[in-house]
């Protein structure tokens, strides 16, 4: 069926690679889009014509959607949990448009076929962009290394053990260098085995560790999930003396410390912990100076049964892909730490350029995978489109509505529903 041109009129766009905020109209087609627009529609219309769809945007920021650069699809093999259908649709209601999906399904993302099959699926039931991160070694038991280059002739854009680390240095740095030769990342969860569990110095040893080889080999490394303000300063040191580097945080260490541990229980259980006040100020700092790149989610969903535990025995790991938005508008926003222009950098512009994706732009010729905002409205947490729940955030009343959203130029979401093809 051919797809309607469409205009999106009235809206305050934000283009966060140039850091700007505009009154605009857009104007796409083909998946596309095809024209910005900032005189207003009628002098618009009459350079391109006016037979289209009108979206009117009256009130609303304009963005391009977002990318989230960690996300557990859990797909195959851990479908109780998520599913590619439902951690998409997730992906979708929280404005973001492309996601990377990491490798430690079961069976493991550790060659080619399974990779292949995940992208097809992903391709037919997914609501959003999938790209599968590979994994570095044989079934994530960190012996010997995964088919690197099969597996990004495949269709990977990266590489990582997450949820475990390459503990063998030697590995390591034989990753690091192959996939350099690809031009492909290696993404690292930074924990190092031979540390106290949970401790603050398995954190930022294993990242000491790998901004040393990054160092030595040129390889190119994405620092996972940091939470510690050690963490921050090693990064920033190693940005300083030339470290192909970059490096996430998540809104959950952004918004909780490890008191919320106590209140939340096992809903507040993740990898890494929560951390102190001082470390969340560290992050924020981080992030407005730009040693931190990116935030991501880390959307980690269980089945309700499986956090129903000890603390000790239950696993880690929160949801994260509906909240990403909010929580990151609430702690850095609304808190004077960064702009909006800036928040969505590091929500779309930076991950896509980072791992090499199409996506986080507003530019004519671009992919018009696009949001549009609501930042006047205020909603409580109170259901999710994830299959899990495990979300310390439920009840919560955050800054910030997804009104609509667009994928390749095609309206998927709006008004809190999903919409037919």
């Amino acid at each position: 069926m051919e797809q309607k041109a469409l205009w999106i009129v009235g809206a305050e766009a934000v283009d966060p690679e140039k850091g700007l905020r505009f009154p605009a109209d857009l104007y796409v087609g083909e998946g596309k889009i095809l024209g910005i627009f900032s005189g207003g529609l009628r002098s618009a219309a009459s350079e391109i014509g006016p037979e289209a769809e009108r979206l009117d945007g009256q009130g609303l920021i304009l963005s391009p959607g977002l990318v989230d650069a960690h996300v557990h699809l859990r797909d195959p093999g851990q479908t109780h949990q998520e599913t590619i259908e439902t951690g998409t649709r997730a992906a979708i209601a929280g404005g973001v448009t492309s996601l990377l999906c990491m490798a430690n399904t079961t069976p493991v993302l550790d060659n080619p076929s399974v990779l292949r099959q995940v992208i097809e699926r992903a391709r037919r039931e997914g609501s959003c962009r999938t790209y599968p991160v590979a994994a570095v070694t044989e079934r994530l038991e960190g012996r010997r290394l995964a088919p690197l280059e099969l597996l990004a002739e495949a269709g990977a854009v990266a590489f990582s053990d997450d949820g475990k680390a390459v503990g063998d240095l030697v590995l390591m740095k034989e990753a690091l260098q192959r996939a350099k030769a690809l031009g492909k990342r290696i993404i690292s969860h930074c924990e190092d085995s031979t540390q106290p569990a949970r401790s603050r110095s398995a954190e930022w040893k294993m990242v000491e560790r790998d901004l040393d080889l990054a160092l030595q080999t040129g390889g190119l490394l994405h620092l996972a999930h940091l939470s510690l303000r050690e963490s921050v300063r090693l990064v920033r040191q190693a940005k300083r003396e030339g470290a192909p580097v970059s490096a996430e945080v998540c809104p959950h260490h952004l918004v909780l410390t490890q008191e919320d541990e106590g209140r939340y229980g096992t809903l507040a259980k993740m990898y890494p912990p929560l951390r102190s006040p001082e470390d969340r100020e560290a992050l924020r700092e981080a992030l407005s100076d730009g040693t931190v790149d990116v935030i991501a989610s880390d959307h980690a969903p269980h089945a309700a049964q499986e956090k129903i535990s000890s603390f000790l025995d239950a696993p880690n790991g929160i949801i994260g892909l509906e909240t990403l938005f909010s929580l990151s508008f609430s702690a850095l926003v609304e808190s004077n730490v960064l702009s909006l222009p800036e928040l969505l950098g590091k929500l779309s512009f930076h991950p896509a350029r980072i791992f090499g994706l199409p996506a986080g732009r507003l530019e004519v010729g671009g992919p018009a995978d696009l949001v549009l905002w609501n930042l006047r409205v205020r909603r409580k947490v109170e259901k999710f489109f994830s299959k899990s729940s495990n979300s310390p955030f439920l009840g919560w009343e955050l800054p910030g509505a997804v009104d609509t959203v667009g994928v390749g130029g095609r309206i998927v979401f709006r008004g809190g529903r999903f919409l037919g093809h």
